[in-house]
Parts: C-alpha cells; structure tokens; sequence
C-alpha cells in the first residue's frame, strides 16, 4: 500500500460521497451540443452532455465522474436526471416554437442492464410530453458488441416506441 493508493482511495471516496449530492445542491449541469448536417450546415439535433460542477473543486472531469458514478451505483439515478432534464429542456424549445428535433442521451452498459429502463424512460416521456421520436438513445458500439444477446429486446423494445437508437463511439474501439 503506497501513499499514491491512499491519496487515491481517499479521493474516490470524497468524490463518491459528494457525488450522491450532486443533484440535490444543483451541481450537475446538461450542455447541449449540436449535432450538423455536413451538407446543409443545419443543426438536425443535440447532444445532452452532463457535466459536474462542484461548488469547492470547480469542474470534475466527466470520464472521472462517470467512473465513480458506475462503480458506485449511482449511474442509475444519474442517467434518469440527465435524461429528463434533456427531455424538458427539448419539450421547452419546441413549446417555445424552436425547431423540432431529437435530443441525444447516452446510456451506459450499466444502465442497459436496469431492469427498469424501459419503464423510466417511458415515464420521462410522459411526464415531460416530448414525443418519443424527439429522443434518441445512445449506447456504445462496445456495449452492443458484448451484450448483443441481453440487450436486443430492449433496442427492440426503445424501436417500438419510436425512440431513435444510435450507436456512438462507431469503430473506435
């Protein structure tokens, strides 16, 4: 055990602990990045990104958040905020007569393996009103590759409601 180890333990378990707070203390943030038709130049979607703006540290690396998130559980609750305050956020624009089109949300292996998915996304879809074809799903090329079999029906299932599936990250790995 080397004092590299115990400043990293301890790190994590700061961020962890502070993390299952973030929410509440309004820390966490969605930036929506647009999405352009190479040809035409026009945004034909968003992106929702998630970003943790903590109150003492300042920003924290996302791929370090979502790390901590992953291994400690909190992934769960993390992906439904972002994915109901992009489907708001959405549903508000389109209220306010902005163009109409898709919001994508990336969800994680972990999140795929949520019984519940469906059902959560659903219910952010109602409560919200954003039309299902306003919302696309994006999951990893990884993840579709190693979880092929468990998660067909699910896609299926997102394809029934008329949610866009797309893979992200495509030959990168």
């Amino acid at each position: 055990c080397t004092c590299q180890m115990k400043d990293d333990i301890k790190e994590y378990m700061e961020l962890s602990n502070q993390l299952f707070r973030s929410i509440e203390r309004e820390e966490l943030l969605v930036y929506y990045q647009p999405q352009v038709d190479s040809c035409s130049g026009g945004v034909i979607g968003l992106e929702a990104l998630v970003r943790w703006n903590h109150s003492q540290w300042g920003f924290i690396p996302t791929p370090k958040f979502i790390s901590i998130a992953e291994k400690n559980g909190f992934i769960h609750a993390l992906g439904e905020w972002v994915l109901r305050t992009a489907c708001q956020q959405n549903k508000a624009w389109q209220d306010a007569g902005l163009a109409q089109i898709p919001v994508a949300v990336n969800l994680s292996a972990l999140q795929f393996n949520n019984p519940h998915l469906l059902d959560n996304v659903a219910e952010v879809l109602a409560q919200t009103g954003l039309e299902a074809r306003y919302l696309e799903l994006e999951v990893t090329e990884s993840v579709v590759m190693r979880e092929l079999e468990s998660i067909v029906d699910t896609l299926q299932a997102f394809v029934d409601m008329e949610v866009v599936i797309a893979l992200d990250d495509f030959g990168t790995e």
